[in-house]
């Protein structure tokens, strides 16, 4: 008769590698958000001043 084999856990490699991936994807998200927040606010900027002078 053979053993049964014990429960796969999920292996701690894929953990790993889950974490780092979400925080690449969030940290690629808030640096996008803040790329697209710095040039509009530079184009605002520049329409501001432009427009008053």
């Amino acid at each position: 008769m053979y053993e049964t084999p014990p429960p796969k856990r999920p292996s701690p490699i894929l953990g790993l590698l889950k974490k780092p991936m979400m925080l690449a994807i969030a940290a690629a998200a808030v640096a996008l958000l803040l790329v697209i927040f710095c040039c509009c606010g530079l184009w605002l900027f520049g329409n501001l001043n432009t427009g008053s002078v």
